[in-house]
């Protein structure tokens, strides 16, 4: 099967319907690349000549909001998309990308984020947290008590609550 993204590998599920999306039917792109927001106001355009549900075009609209918030938040200006290095030839020529196979399912030593109100790790285990309302949001930490803390044992949460975690993945396996 040929795929529509030979830059990244991708492993997405709708969590309503639970479809599976991979780079054969689907693409990427980064939040922080300074295009995106005209690229989706264009992509909302389309949707709406074409005729798509009032609900679909404020969902679009929605998430150039967020973006646009993000980059205001994280990278003021953007940053300029670019292909360097060994992505040449394998997003131009699809150089090796034939012989990966498709992330049908995530790996088994996937993570996932899971919520602090279904559970929380065992203390001191080192996990990534996560910090919506911080200007970091993605941390390495550990539960120490009732405090999270970072990875120098400094307190998270003092800058904004703790809303996820997710487990280290597994280290690559020796070649």
């Amino acid at each position: 099967m040929s795929k529509v993204d030979r830059k990244f590998r991708i492993f997405a599920q709708n969590p309503v319907n639970g479809k599976i999306y991979t780079e054969a039917d689907a693409l990427l792109l980064c939040a922080k690349d300074a295009a995106v927001p005209r690229a989706l106001l264009a992509y909302r355009d389309e949707c709406e000549e074409l005729g798509a549900n009032r609900e679909h075009l404020e969902s679009i609209t929605l998430l150039i909001s967020r973006v646009c918030k993000f980059q205001r938040d994280f990278y003021p200006g953007g940053r300029v998309p670019d292909t360097v290095g060994d992505e040449i030839p394998r997003c131009l020529e699809g150089v090796g990308v034939d012989q990966e196979p498709l992330l049908a399912v995530p790996p088994a030593n996937w993570p996932l984020w899971v919520s602090v109100s279904q559970s929380l790790p065992d203390s001191d285990q080192t996990v990534i947290v996560y910090c919506p309302e911080s200007n970091e949001p993605i941390w390495l930490g550990y539960l120490d008590g009732d405090t999270w803390r970072d990875i120098d044992a400094m307190p998270i949460a003092h800058q904004a609550p703790v809303t996820h975690w997710m487990p280290l993945p597994e280290p690559p396996e020796a070649v």
